[in-house]
């Protein structure tokens, strides 16, 4: 819930400083920008979240139990932001329209703040699981 919070408050003084300030001569620079920006953090946020739930999946094999929690499913609209920024920036490149680039960093922020989130949140679990099993 914080972090759907803190995403429309952050994307929304992105999209209206974008949208009001930006210049549309700099759509083009700035969506190839966020494309970039998307696909590198993206993928660090994907293999941080994949080594994270790699050692999850081995300390629950140590003890098992029978409500093994859903993590991917957390981690889902971090990936669907990243694509929806991709397109969104490659559509402002097309149109040329700055309000979209505003869009493409709303989606961006999204994507990072719940990724960064579920991490965390999958981080702390996971230490308190291997408190509970000790090697």
């Amino acid at each position: 819930m914080g972090a759907a919070i803190l995403t429309i408050i952050v994307s929304s003084i992105l999209y209206y400083f974008i949208a009001t300030y930006g210049f549309s001569s700099e759509t083009e620079a700035a969506s190839s920008s966020i494309i970039q920006l998307d696909s590198f953090i993206g993928a660090g946020l994907i293999v941080g979240f994949y080594y994270v739930y790699q050692r999850w999946e081995e300390e629950w094999r140590k003890k098992p139990r029978k409500d093994e929690p859903n993590l991917i499913a957390g981690f889902t609209p971090s990936i669907f932001g990243f694509v929806l920024s991709g397109l969104t920036a490659i559509f402002s490149t097309l149109t040329l329209r700055m309000e979209v680039v505003g869009w493409a960093l709303g989606f961006f922020m999204f994507a990072i703040i719940n990724g960064v989130w579920v991490t965390l949140k999958l981080q702390e679990r996971l230490k308190r699981l291997e408190e509970e099993n000790p090697p």
